[in-house]
């Protein structure tokens, strides 16, 4: 449905329903999209949620961002979409309010996946906008301070599920995070998001027990896959609503380690959309709310976002007293660490792959960190376990940049033609974006017979369909933005 259609659905609901005159057209949805109106007033939202089949304002990304909503008639019987302006107080923010006051959080969680999955994404993701700032940070500050424990409902149903069926979610959500850290490239996004649809339906209404929260856990797990693979596929505001959905999952379930993780992601988030400063303030929350659970790997991996953050920021001595104490807590938790599963990939080999990449971040402005940049992704290169290929594609990306800018220009082709041959066997968004990033730096390379042959190569699969830019979600990051390796 495009926007022009869209507006005339709803005044046409509102002809119908209210004897109302409406004018709204595509520029008014424009301005929904952008985030310029936020709480249009009762009559339009009535007819949003129904041409757009949603249960409710807070699904569509609709929030109050005043104290009263008042609505000033227009000449010839015309409503105003919106309210006066706010003065600023009680302002709810960009994240739904709904999300974290929801008594029934399955509820609220199968409500968004349905509308997911029946095609109206483009709305949905129309109306959520992306939230920064104080927009993300309040709500989750003002949650963390007011408790993150599970909400112990009253009453509710007996769970119509047992043991096997949990088992059965668990070892899917296990195989769908696999299937994504593999390939990326979000190649089953759809159906990791119809799983956590079934899950929240399996969860909504029952009571609070054992195997609830551990139902709850798994469908945190499914909503942080879903969330990066709508990421890998550039769907930036679908990832982080996702983000904010396993949050409030991991919340029931009790989870704290994956809540930091999750709130890991969402920094990583914002790191690659360069909204430096607000990540690593969600790395000290996910520090503060992860109180040590998960073991030393999930404290390694917090201390390298936080490292992460630090290289965005170009603090140089801060990024590497984060990485050492990142892999201070790596090397204590040795073989027998008890850690989840999901922590697994964070080894010698993930360290040495991030600790490479944001390197050559630094290296754009140090040119002296271009070698030691190389060093450490080489490192990640050869302990890399296999099949990664999304990893793979990034560390080999970046080994290439680092030798382009140490000024080693024959070792830089023949390791660019070795990235590009990895790159074409995944469609990862993440990957496209670093591809194009590398392109701009040989681009500005000396020309020589071998760079020449490089950049034709890589114009070319720039200008293949899957990797087009048209083809790109508006919510892909800007070729500034530096990736995740």
């Amino acid at each position: 449905m495009s926007r022009q259609e869209l507006a005339e659905a709803v005044n046409e609901y509102l002809g119908a329903q209210h004897g109302l005159r409406s004018g709204l057209d595509e520029t008014y949805i424009g301005k929904l999209e952008r985030g310029d109106h936020r709480w249009p007033n009762a009559k339009y939202r009535e007819a949003f949620r129904q041409v757009l089949g949603a249960a409710s304002d807070a699904t569509l990304g609709f929030y109050i961002i005043r104290r009263q909503a008042t609505t000033t008639p227009r000449a010839g019987g015309r409503q105003s979409p919106d309210s006066p302006p706010s003065n600023g107080a009680d302002d709810l923010s960009g994240v739904d309010a709904a999300l974290w006051v929801a008594p029934d959080a399955a509820a609220f969680i199968g409500t968004f996946t349905r509308m997911d999955l029946v095609e109206r994404r483009d709305a949905a993701r129309m109306m959520a906008q992306l939230a920064i700032g104080t927009a993300l940070l309040t709500p989750l500050q003002r949650w963390f301070e007011g408790g993150h424990g599970p909400r112990i409902r009253t009453g509710g149903r007996r769970p119509g599920f047992g043991v096997q069926e949990v088992e059965q979610i668990e070892a899917t959500a296990r195989a769908f995070r696999s299937w994504d850290d593999r390939f990326g490239g979000g190649l089953r996004r759809k159906a990791v998001v119809g799983q956590l649809c079934e899950v929240a339906d399996m969860l909504e209404g029952v009571a609070n027990t054992p195997l609830t929260r551990r139902l709850y856990a798994a469908m945190a797990q499914l909503a942080g896959t879903a969330a990066t693979a709508s990421w890998d596929c550039g769907q930036q505001r679908l990832a982080q609503r996702y983000y904010l959905l396993g949050l409030r999952a991991a919340q029931e379930a009790d989870d704290r380690a994956f809540g930091a993780n999750l709130l890991a992601g969402l920094s990583r988030q914002l790191l690659y959309l360069g909204h430096n400063d607000d990540a690593l303030i969600l790395i000290h929350l996910a520090q503060r709310w992860s109180g040590g659970c998960g073991g030393g790997k999930v404290a390694a991996m917090l201390a390298t976002r936080q490292a992460w953050a630090y290289a965005h920021l170009g603090e140089v001595e801060a990024f590497r007293r984060a990485t050492g104490r990142a892999e201070e807590l790596l090397a204590a938790a040795g073989p027998d660490d008890l850690h989840p599963y999901w922590i697994d990939y964070f080894d010698q080999s993930e360290l040495a792959g991030v600790t490479g990449g944001r390197l050559l971040q630094l290296a754009h402005h140090h040119p002296k960190l271009a070698g030691e940049s190389a060093d450490h992704i080489n490192r990640a290169i050869r302990l890399r376990r296999g099949q990664r290929l999304r990893s793979s594609a990034l560390d080999r990306l970046g080994v290439a940049e680092a030798r382009l800018l140490a000024g080693d220009l024959d070792e830089a082709c023949r390791l660019g033609h070795d990235a590009v041959s990895i790159v074409e066997q995944t469609p990862s968004d993440r990957v496209r974006v670093k591809l194009r990033e590398f392109a701009v730096c040989v681009d500005r390379a000396p020309r020589t017979a071998k760079m020449s042959e490089l950049r034709l190569r890589l114009r070319g699969i720039l200008r293949t369909p899957s990797l087009r830019n048209e083809h790109l979600s508006e919510d892909t990051c800007p070729a500034s933005a530096s990736p995740a390796t």
